[in-house]
């Protein structure tokens, strides 16, 4: 019997396994640039190369608009479909001149600010469908949640009371943030600045959840964000 056991939750390990290495998942990096015009050019040489050319991925770049003392600039999120695919795009880049090149001239012009590794959850709201704008606005708010579990069951119940076809939303879980011990991040999407500042995050729906997990989380940034380009998608 209890060999039977542990072949059950060896099976039940594998399988979890498999579903996260088929999560899609990312990088995002917060950047201070010096030079925007310059920042792109790097970015849409390398996208436009042979080496990023056959990629599995989507690159967005986003100027930051809001985020305190927080001296970044822009953001820079590259999404891939699985960890396979990242990996794969990793080893391509170690060998790549193109990658070695934009390295280099973003180097003169940029320093990191803050990345993490970041990996979806499909616990979302609204749509992507409702973003129309080429130039829509997010919200990041990053987090450190003590209960997971708790916080999910608050945000589904949020989302619950939100209209299918306003904005988009989703719940991110996050690793290798380092010391700002992020462990998620709400992202909050809509085609302008007036449709993210709607009633949606003040009204008596969005209070009670604040209400919900003010004891479980600490928030760490709140970033704003607006969308200046992609590749890949």
């Amino acid at each position: 019997m209890i060999r039977f056991r542990l072949w059950i939750g060896a099976i039940a390990l594998m399988c979890v396994q498999q579903v996260f290495s088929n999560t899609p998942m990312g990088v995002y990096y917060q950047m201070e640039v010096s030079d925007p015009s310059a920042f792109v050019a790097a970015m849409s040489e390398f996208q436009n190369s042979a080496t990023a050319k056959n990629r599995n991925a989507t690159v967005s770049l986003r100027q930051i608009i809001s985020n305190g003392t927080n001296p970044a600039t822009h953001s820079v999120s590259v999404i891939y479909p699985s960890a396979a695919d990242m990996d794969a795009s990793r080893a391509r880049r170690s060998q790549s001149e193109d990658w070695a090149k934009m390295q280099r001239a973003m180097s003169a012009i940029s320093s990191r600010v803050s990345e993490g590794v970041f990996r979806t959850t499909g616990i979302t709201g609204g749509s992507p469908d409702n973003i129309t704008s080429k130039n829509p606005v997010s919200r990041y708010i990053s987090m450190n949640v003590r209960d997971p579990a708790r916080y999910v069951e608050a945000w589904k119940k949020l989302q619950a009371s939100r209209p299918a076809d306003q904005g988009s939303s989703a719940l991110l879980q996050v690793m290798g943030s380092g010391e700002m011990g992020i462990t998620h991040v709400v992202s909050l999407s809509a085609n302008n600045m007036a449709e993210l500042m709607s009633g949606n995050q003040n009204d008596a729906a969005w209070s009670e959840f604040l209400d919900s997990v003010g004891d479980i989380r600490d928030i760490v940034d709140d970033t704003l964000v607006i969308h200046l380009m992609s590749w890949g998608d």
